[in-house]
C-alpha cells in the first residue's frame, strides 16, 4: 500500500513497472466529536483486508476482535501530517483480541490503516475457502480514560469540600440552638441531678473531663 523501500524491502514493490502501483484501502472518516464507529467484516485465509482511518478527534482508540478458531496478524500504518508513516504491528491475545490507542491523534497523524488478515493455514488451497468474522471499534475521545479519571476525582473532592462547609454550618446553627454559645468560663446556674439539654451541664461535663480519670 505505502510502495515506500525507505520502510523496507517488504514495503515496496522492486519491480521498476510497478513503481506507482498502490493499493487503495476503504477508508472511513471520524467526526472531531466524541463517537464510536463499529462494524463487522469476514475474511478468508491470507487475504488482508485495507481499512484507513482519518479525521478523528484528539484520542482514538480501536479494538479489533476476530474468531477465535483461526489466528490472525494486524500491520498497521500511521501517517504522521507529514505523510512520514511507521509501520507496527497490533498484538493478538489468545481470544484474538487487541487495542491501539494513539493519543492526539488529529493533531499529530493524519491517518491510522490497518490490515487484518489470517495466516496460520499453509495448505489445502484446493476448493472453496471458509470465511471467519472480524471486527473492529473506532472510538473518538476528546480525554483519555486517565484524564477523565483525574476530572472525576477533582470534582468528587470538591463536593467533599462542599460537604464539610456544609456540615461545619449546620453544627454550628445546633450549637446556637442547644445554647452552647453560653460561656464556659464558669458556672452560672445552679445545677442538680436529672438536668438535661442545658449548656451549663454541657459546660460541666467539659470541665470534669480536664480532670483526669480519677475524678
Amino acid at each position: 500500500m505505502v510502495n515506500d523501500c525507505n520502510l523496507g524491502e517488504q514495503y515496496c514493490y522492486l519491480t521498476e513497472s510497478l513503481k506507482d502501483f498502490r493499493v487503495t484501502p476503504t477508508i472511513y472518516y471520524l467526526p472531531r466529536a466524541e463517537t464510536i464507529l463499529s462494524t463487522y467484516y469476514n475474511a478468508t485465509y491470507w487475504a488482508p483486508n485495507w481499512h484507513r482511518f482519518i479525521g478523528g478527534g484528539s484520542n482514538l482508540a480501536l479494538e479489533f476482535e476476530g474468531a477465535n478458531l483461526v489466528s490472525f496478524k494486524i500491520p498497521y500504518l500511521l501517517c504522521d501530517l507529514k505523510n512520514n508513516c511507521s509501520v507496527e504491528s497490533l498484538t493478538l491475545d489468545d481470544k484474538q483480541k487487541g487495542k491501539i490507542s494513539i493519543l492526539g491523534f488529529s493533531s499529530k497523524y493524519s491517518s491510522l490503516t490497518v490490515i487484518p488478515f489470517i495466516y496460520n493455514k499453509i495448505a489445502g488451497f484446493d476448493g472453496m475457502e471458509k470465511s471467519f468474522s472480524f471486527s473492529w471499534k473506532a472510538t473518538v475521545e476528546d480525554k483519555t480514560e486517565a484524564e477523565k479519571e483525574s476530572e472525576l476525582i477533582a470534582q468528587l473532592l470538591a463536593q467533599i469540600e462542599q460537604l464539610k462547609r456544609q456540615i461545619a454550618e449546620y453544627q454550628a446553627k445546633l450549637g446556637i440552638i442547644s445554647g452552647s454559645s453560653v460561656s464556659c468560663q464558669r458556672l452560672e446556674n445552679d445545677l442538680y441531678f436529672g438536668i438535661r439539654d442545658n449548656a451549663q451541664v454541657s459546660c460541666l461535663q467539659e470541665f470534669l473531663k480536664t480532670q483526669g480519670q480519677e475524678i
